[in-house]
């Protein structure tokens, strides 16, 4: 089987936020809502912190950005080995996307900084549905009562198995 080898390319539009990011926070903030509205999951793949840049490079950058460079790739295209001991009834993420973008912290005009993206490549291998997206689970999607926090400290208090809970 060769995953992501079905032709699929699903053009989404380039990330190019429409004003200046001046901070990792507000990179993050931008970021979240292109994801949100265009139903993409990205990830950081890589990071290199501010500090570590300006140990290696004559050039510094502002320590107010705590990271010179952030990697994201589409979950889709990066393929992870499992942790889990069991097997789970779902199919594989990872298609082989290509899709990525790399985030720097650049010097602008006179002695200002901002985020950059540089490197981007939007096309994605696979569809970027609303139905698809609904369909990942995270923990943000799971639905929970007010009960369940309780009930998860009483399990693990008498160390129950994960495999008697999913039983339960």
């Amino acid at each position: 089987m060769n995953p992501g080898g079905d032709g699929i390319v699903n053009m989404v539009p380039a990330f190019g936020p429409a004003k200046n990011i001046n901070s990792w926070e507000e990179f993050e903030k931008v970021f979240d809502s292109y994801k949100k509205k265009h139903k993409l999951m990205f990830r950081v793949r890589s990071s290199e912190k501010t500090a570590f840049y300006n140990s290696t490079h004559e050039d510094h950058i502002p320590t107010e950005f705590e990271w010179f460079q952030r990697i994201y790739r589409c979950t889709h295209g990066v393929s992870q080995v499992s942790t889990s001991k069991g097997h789970r009834n779902r199919s594989t993420r990872y298609c082989n996307c290509k899709a990525r973008l790399t985030a720097v912290v650049s010097r602008c005009v006179g002695n200002t900084y901002k985020s950059v993206v540089r490197n981007e490549n939007h096309p994605h291998s696979h569809p970027t549905t609303g139905t698809k997206a609904s369909s990942y689970l995270t923990t943000n999607t799971l639905p929970l009562d007010d009960q369940d926090p309780e009930d998860v400290k009483t399990f693990a208090d008498a160390r129950v198995s994960s495999s008697h809970i999913i039983r339960l």
